[in-house]
């Protein structure tokens, strides 16, 4: 991921950027943007895209190039390539910086009793969570 935002280049304020790429049948995490709705577009590649809807529901969509999203502030989403090259995406906040926070991160700086609790987990499996942020993944 590469981040651009006026604390690296003076002349974006107010906005944000980032420009992905996802390998193939690899995936961008479950995460949320707390300051700024996500605007995106699929530059190259396949890609899924889920967002947890705040009613509860969630909505996936297939995403070929030049197709674009508007993720509202906040929600959760995650992007699957799904394509057989490389899945580069570029995705735009109205924000002074880029902020995001992933499923693993929050997962892994709760009390363990609280995550353990709310998926229905024993404490000993949440242990095993890796505690480094990853962000992209292998599927």
């Amino acid at each position: 991921m590469q981040v651009v935002d006026p604390m690296s280049f003076p002349a974006s304020r107010p906005f944000s950027a980032a420009s992905d790429v996802i390998h193939v049948n690899g995936m961008r995490e479950m995460h949320w943007h707390p300051h700024a709705a996500e605007f995106g577009i699929v530059l190259s590649g396949t890609a899924e895209l889920t967002v947890m809807c705040t009613d509860g529901h969630q909505k996936t969509a297939r995403l070929d190039k030049n197709d674009v999203w508007n993720i509202p502030r906040g929600q959760g989403h995650c992007v699957v390539n799904r394509g057989s090259q490389d899945l580069h995406i570029l995705t735009v906040y109205k924000a002074d910086r880029y902020a995001g926070y992933g499923l693993s991160d929050w997962l892994t700086h709760v009390p363990v009793e609280v995550t353990a609790e709310t998926l229905g987990l024993p404490v000993d499996v949440i242990d095993h969570f890796p505690m480094a942020r990853r962000g992209f993944m292998p599927r």
